[in-house]
């Protein structure tokens, strides 16, 4: 190989360890986006179960006590949200 061959390589090279430098550093925002996204969830989820457990919910400031029938939703989609969490954590650590 000639050395112009080489350098063309090498300058080959460096643009794709720039470009991949360029998507881990996109990637790490996105992961950072996730994991902050998950933390305000994860918050919604512990006060949806605190709801849930106490069969309370808060309304202008009072605390009212909450049917049964009504919370099963809630407790449907608080269950679901945490499931989510979990797999998105497993895979960040990934």
């Amino acid at each position: 190989m000639s050395i112009l061959s080489n350098k063309e390589e090498l300058n080959s090279l460096k643009e794709e360890l720039s470009t991949l430098k360029k998507n881990v550093e996109i990637l790490n925002e996105k992961i950072n986006n996730i994991s902050t996204q998950n933390t305000e969830l994860e918050e919604f989820i512990k006060k949806a179960i605190q709801t849930i457990i106490g069969n309370q919910i808060k309304v202008d400031n009072k605390i009212v006590q909450c049917r049964e029938d009504y919370l099963v939703p809630i407790k449907r989609y608080v269950e679901n949200a945490a499931q989510w969490i979990y797999e998105v954590k497993e895979t960040i650590k990934k």
